[in-house]
């Protein structure tokens, strides 16, 4: 799984010595989930694969946007250079073309675990150890009454693998680089499946048959593991195209002094951490980090060197926590040795400290209805929208993540009597800490106000002739000058006319329409009144009961 080469790019090379931290730390839970897979699979084994399979993604995302940055400036070259790059950015394309093949087939195997499966609100797997969606995706062909990806997999992966092979022709893999073969023969083997079992041996079965068993989060890791070993090659590949035409990407031919900071205002209370770093750095020179003092205005005091930076790799790690609110200044100078000597680099960089303070925006009102979808939106000075999560202390009202910032507050069941909730507090909390960001806010609940009976489009008491109300449809429930666009429907009505004596005769119907009572509006008389009353209604689509509608809609014959 392990694959070894010399070369490095901005995320880590690829030689286990020079692997960040964070991918060692997933190839090791690689390997050790890959080994529980045999024994009684746990909630926390079946967890720790998906968490495994959510950071291999981040980093095949990583190396998705490294190789794209490769391949946009290695076009722009050719463009600018036709002759001497031209057939080698061509050669670029077609090793984009062919690792794109793999990666669809591959994400078609996870589209189609994920639709099996299921997921839940959070993107999560809903059957996490269901073994027949594996056997049924990867391992059983058509005419087991599978979809046959395995073998369209195995396929697919010995194509690329020859395809990278191929290139040899063009003696990219020459001298100490001929170790890129070992790594793609290792990394695209399709080899037969040992299926020997506690019944004795068996006949090797296909590759495929390596996934049976394997539960449907663990496959969905391995696939990711799969699209990272082709995007580690496949930007592997490209050096060694940009190598032969002598435009390598780590060839160093400028340097820059770099701060980078996650967070440019942050919390009191919080820490303030940046990296420094010299672009372009020859890792066998490491450069020195010094501090010095900085007013107001970003210029420096004096020439007295007030720290130094702690070194890891060629940047410098800074971290200091801040006591009070205000603007800071971090600078100095960047120290770096070469053949004319030591060359320095100045840097500045600007944060603030604020107090923290959370803002809850309701998209609507200051209020929050039951019944309806409320949007919110959130932020925090100093914060990412994806580092915060909004909550409530209301257990009656659910909060849905729309997107980053973005929120849906539901309240399902009205608020009525002395139970009911008047008042509800809204909060946020950091992600990864599970800290209360600023201050929990406090929220109105309101019931949505009752529509009113409406007949052709109006309101209220109103004159018609028995032609007009006649070729009404019905009554509907309308609610004016509301937040929310609702639509409401009327379950049932009572409908009192007068008969020959005089007298008004009341009669009941469900649902909205006049359809029953249409040929009876014929035989009224001008000056006559029919009333529509003791209505019910609900929200469109509502699964509560209707409610009563304490109005009364007057008609009087013309």
């Amino acid at each position: 799984m392990l694959w070894l080469i010399k070369r490095k790019n901005n995320m880590a090379g690829n030689h286990m010595s020079e692997l960040s931290p964070r991918q060692r730390m997933i190839n090791m839970m690689y390997l050790v989930l890959t080994a529980l897979l045999a024994l009684n699979i746990s909630k926390e084994v079946l967890e720790a694969f998906q968490t495994m399979d959510n950071s291999i993604g981040f980093s095949y995302s990583e190396k998705l946007s490294f190789n794209k940055k490769e391949y946009d400036a290695f076009k722009m070259k050719a463009l600018n250079n036709p002759e001497k790059l031209g057939y080698w950015n061509d050669v670029a394309g077609t090793v984009k073309n062919e690792s794109k093949k793999l990666i669809s087939v591959i994400d078609t195997i996870r589209i189609q675990i994920q639709e099996l499966a299921e997921l839940d609100e959070d993107g999560k797997l809903i059957a996490l150890d269901d073994k027949e969606i594996t056997l049924e995706v990867l391992v059983k062909t058509p005419e087991e009454k599978g979809y046959g990806y395995g073998k369209l997999l195995k396929e697919a992966r010995q194509n690329y693998k020859e395809f990278l092979l191929s290139l040899d022709t063009l003696n990219i893999y020459q001298g100490s680089d001929s170790i890129y073969k070992l790594n793609i023969h290792s990394l695209f083997a399709n080899p037969d499946y040992d299926s020997d079992g506690p019944d004795g041996r068996a006949e090797p079965r296909s590759w495929e048959y390596k996934y049976y068993g394997h539960v449907p989060v663990a496959a969905m890791a391995f696939m990711n593991q799969m699209k990272l070993d082709v995007g580690n090659m496949e930007g592997s590949v490209l050096e060694l195209l940009q190598k032969k035409t002598g435009q390598s990407s780590i060839t160093v031919n400028q340097q820059l002094a770099v701060v980078k900071a996650p967070k440019q205002t942050i919390m009191l209370g919080d820490s303030f951490h940046a990296k420094v770093f010299i672009a372009g750095v020859d890792t066998n020179q490491l450069p020195k980090f010094n501090l010095y003092r900085y007013n107001s205005e970003g210029e420096r005091v004096d020439d007295v060197v007030i720290d130094s930076l702690s070194v890891d790799g060629s940047r410098g790690i800074f971290s200091i926590k801040p006591k009070k609110q205000g603007t800071y200044w971090l600078g100095g100078d960047i120290l770096v040795q070469s053949e004319e000597g030591e060359k320095k680099y100045e840097f500045t960089h600007q944060y603030r400290v604020d107090e923290p303070m959370s803002v809850i925006s309701p998209d609507k009102m200051n209020v929050l209805y039951t019944e309806v979808v409320n949007p919110l939106s959130i932020s925090v000075p100093g914060y990412s929208s994806d580092e915060l999560q909004l909550y409530s202390d209301f257990s009656g009202c659910k909060i849905k993540r729309i997107k980053n910032g973005s929120y849906e507050a539901i309240i399902p069941q009205k608020q009525k009597g002395k139970k009911g909730r008047k008042e509800i507090n809204l909060f946020i909390k950091h992600t990864a800490s599970g800290k209360l960001v600023g201050e929990k806010i406090k929220f109105r609940v309101k019931n949505v106000p009752p529509p009113r009976p409406s007949i052709r489009k109006k309101v209220g008491p109103q004159s018609l002739t028995p032609a007009e109300l006649g070729t009404a449809a019905g009554i509907r429930a309308t609610l004016q000058n509301f937040d929310f666009a609702l639509k409401f429907e009327i379950t049932s009505f009572d409908y009192s006319y007068p008969t020959n004596t005089g007298a008004m005769k009341t009669q009941s119907y469900k649902g909205w329409k006049f359809q029953e009572i249409q040929s009876q509006f014929n035989g009224l008389k001008p000056g006559q009144k029919v009333i529509f009353d003791n209505f019910e209604y609900k929200i469109k689509g509502s699964k509560n009961k209707p409610d009563k509608m304490y109005e009364s809609l007057v008609i009087t014959i013309l």
